[in-house]
C-alpha cells in the first residue's frame, strides 16, 4: 500500500513538473503598431495543468527573470478565458506599446502541486505605424490534413509542417490565414494543428502574428462545437462573427477579413460597405481575405454568387486592389479585373466578359489563391482574366509599400527534395525584403511577380485606358515617374498586328527591346526597370509606318 501511495505521489510530481502553458500565438484586436494579443492553451483534463497564469513582458530581454520584467511593467492577468476543442485558452491583451519594437515575455504559473514555474521566453514585435515602412505578409489557407485520401494523409501533414517552417524562414510581419485549419474540426486535429503551428516560431523564439479567417471546415457538418466560436474562441478575433478590419503600417494597408460561411447579405455587407465608405481614400491600399472564392478555378467548386452580388462592386468602388481566396486547393493569379453584370461573351472595350468579370487596367481588382497550404488539387477552370494557374503547395508572399504591392508565389513543398525548406537561408527582421538563397518561386510565363500599382489615396480616374477613344491611335506610358521599378506601355488602336518597343537612356544607349503583339485594340507590356540606372528613359514604339516617342523618369 505504501509503495502504491509513493508511486502515485511520484507520478503526480512528475506530471506536475511537466505543467507548461503551450501553443503560444500572437493575434491583433486593435492597432498592430501599439497592441497585440498573446494566446496560450492547455488541455482541459490532466495532472499537468497549470493555474494562476500571469504575463511578464518588457522591451528588454530578461530571459526568464520575473523580477526584472516586473521592474519595467507590472505583471498582467489573463483578460479572457475560453474552452474550445478540449483545450482551455487564455488571452492576454497588451496595449499602449511602442510601434515597431520587440516585446519579450514569459508566462508565470503554478503547477498542480502549487510550485511556481515560468515558461520559456518568447518574443514578438509590434508593427510599424509609418506608411513609409514596407510590410511583408504571408497569405494562404487550407492547412487541413487530407483525411479524404488515407494514403495521402501522412504526406499532407508533412506538407503543412513544411509550410509552417517556411513562415519561420521568411519572417513576415504577419500571416493572413484563410481558414480550413483542419479537416473534421475534431479535438485531436486541433491539438495537432496547434502543435504544428509552433513550427512558425523562429529558432530565437520569435512568434509571427496570425490574422485568422474562417473556412467551411470550421462549420457543420464537421465536428461540434462548430461555427464562428471555433476561431473566435481560439484566436480572440475582434469580432465574434469573424469578420473585421485592421490597419497595418498606419494608413499603409487596411486588411478586411470576411466570413464567406455565414450570411453575406445583411449585417456583414452593411458593415463592409460602411467601413469602405468611411475609409475611402485615407489609406494607400485595401486588401481582403476570405475562404471561398467568388469565382473558383476548380470546376468542382461552385461560384459564390452572394459574394459577387454583395462584395464585388464595393471592392471596385472603393479600390480593394488585392483579394486572397482559399478553399479550391489550386494556385491562381489574375489580371486586374472589374465586375460587370454583362453576360459572358460581351465586350467591354476590347476585352470579353467571363463569369461577370472583365480585365481592367483602371485600378482593377487582382484575385490570388486558392488555398494549398496542405490540401491540393490541380486547377482546371481558368477564366479569360486568369493570369496564371497551377496545382502545387504554396503560399503568397506579399510586399506592400506606398507605391506598389508585389505578390510572389512561394513553393512550400518539393516532393523530390525532403530538405528543400530546411536548406533555405533564413531571413532576419533586417533583411526580410530579400529573396533568400534556396527558395523556389513560381515563375509562370506571365512572370514571377504580380505588380499592383497606383494606390488608392486618390479617386479612380473617371476615364481610364478602358475608355479611350475607339479610333485614335495612341501610345500610353505610365506612370510618368517610376518609383517601383515597373513601367507600363500600351499602344492602342493601331491597325497593325505587332510593334517594336525600344528603351534608351539619355545618352542614346539601347537598354531594352521587345516585340509587342496585338490583343484586340491593345498592344501592351510591363517592363521591370530595376536593372537600369536611375534617370530619364525614352520609350520608342514603331508600328507599320508610324512611330511614337515618350519619356519617363526612373528613380531607384
Amino acid at each position: 500500500m505504501k509503495n502504491r501511495l509513493l508511486l502515485a505521489l511520484l507520478l503526480i510530481g512528475h506530471f506536475a513538473s511537466m505543467a507548461q502553458p503551450k501553443f503560444f500565438r500572437v493575434m491583433f484586436r486593435e492597432d498592430p503598431a501599439t497592441s497585440f494579443v498573446l494566446g496560450i492553451s492547455q488541455e482541459q483534463v490532466g495532472l499537468s495543468r497549470g493555474s494562476n497564469f500571469k504575463l511578464y513582458y518588457s522591451t528588454n530581454d530578461y530571459g526568464t527573470d520575473t523580477v526584472a520584467y516586473a521592474s519595467d511593467n507590472p505583471a498582467k492577468n489573463v483578460d479572457r478565458t475560453t474552452n474550445m476543442k478540449n483545450l482551455d485558452h487564455y488571452f492576454f491583451r497588451l496595449n499602449g506599446l511602442k510601434p515597431n519594437t520587440p516585446v519579450y515575455f514569459i508566462v508565470a504559473y503554478e503547477d498542480a502541486l502549487g510550485n511556481k514555474e515560468v515558461s520559456e521566453r518568447y518574443w514578438t514585435s509590434t508593427l510599424p505605424d509609418n506608411p513609409d515602412a514596407p510590410l511583408s505578409i504571408i497569405s494562404g489557407g487550407d492547412s487541413r490534413a487530407d483525411l479524404e485520401h488515407p494514403d495521402q494523409t501522412a504526406e499532407s501533414i508533412i506538407i503543412r509542417q513544411q509550410a509552417n517552417i517556411m513562415v519561420s524562414k521568411i519572417r513576415p510581419h504577419f500571416v493572413a490565414f484563410g481558414g480550413d485549419y483542419t479537416f473534421a474540426n475534431s479535438d485531436s486535429e486541433w491539438l495537432d494543428w496547434f502543435t504544428d503551428w509552433e513550427l512558425t516560431h523562429t529558432p530565437d523564439k520569435k512568434i509571427t502574428p496570425i490574422v485568422p479567417a474562417i473556412g467551411n471546415h470550421e462549420y457543420p457538418p464537421f465536428a461540434v462545437p462548430a461555427g464562428a466560436p471555433v476561431v473566435h474562441d481560439m484566436f480572440d478575433t475582434p469580432s465574434a462573427d469573424v469578420y473585421y478590419a485592421l490597419n497595418f503600417g498606419g494608413n499603409l494597408l487596411r486588411l478586411y477579413t470576411l466570413n464567406s460561411e455565414i450570411a453575406i447579405p445583411g449585417d456583414q455587407t452593411n458593415w463592409l460597405v460602411n467601413d469602405l465608405q468611411q475609409t475611402n481614400t485615407s489609406v494607400y491600399w485595401k486588401m481582403a481575405q476570405f475562404h471561398k472564392p467568388i469565382r473558383p478555378h476548380e470546376a468542382g467548386k461552385s461560384d459564390l454568387n452572394d459574394a459577387f452580388d454583395n462584395w464585388a462592386q464595393p471592392f471596385w468602388d472603393y479600390q480593394v486592389r488585392l483579394v486572397v481566396e482559399s478553399d479550391a486547393h489550386v494556385v491562381k493569379t489574375t489580371f486586374p479585373v472589374m465586375p460587370t453584370t454583362l453576360s459572358d461573351g460581351q465586350l467591354v472595350g476590347n476585352d470579353t466578359v467571363d463569369h461577370n468579370f472583365v480585365k481592367s487596367n483602371n485600378r482593377g481588382i487582382v484575385f490570388v489563391g486558392e488555398g494549398t497550404w496542405a490540401a491540393l488539387r490541380d486547377g482546371n477552370d481558368p477564366k479569360l482574366w486568369t493570369k496564371a494557374m497551377g496545382g502545387f503547395n504554396q503560399v503568397k508572399w506579399i510586399w506592400v509599400n506606398k507605391d506598389t504591392i508585389q505578390v510572389r508565389t512561394v513553393i512550400t513543398y518539393d516532393p523530390n527534395d525532403p530538405d528543400y525548406v530546411k536548406n533555405i537561408q533564413p531571413l532576419s527582421d533586417n533583411n526580410r525584403f530579400v529573396i533568400p538563397n534556396g527558395i523556389q518561386l513560381w515563375n509562370p510565363p506571365s512572370g514571377e511577380v504580380v505588380y499592383i500599382t497606383e494606390n488608392g489615396t486618390t479617386a479612380r480616374p473617371a476615364l481610364g485606358i478602358d475608355h479611350i477613344s475607339a479610333d485614335k491611335v495612341e501610345l500610353l506610358v505610365w506612370p510618368n515617374h517610376v518609383k517601383n521599378h515597373v513601367a507600363n506601355v500600351m499602344l492602342v488602336n493601331s491597325p497593325e498586328k505587332e510593334a517594336s518597343l525600344e528603351l534608351y537612356n539619355i545618352n542614346g544607349q539601347l537598354l531594352h527591346k521587345e516585340r509587342l503583339q496585338a490583343r484586340g485594340r491593345y498592344m501592351e507590356t510591363q517592363i521591370n526597370l530595376e536593372s537600369f540606372d536611375a534617370g530619364m528613359i525614352f520609350v520608342k514604339v514603331e508600328s507599320g509606318s508610324r512611330s511614337w516617342l515618350k519619356k519617363l523618369v526612373y528613380s531607384k
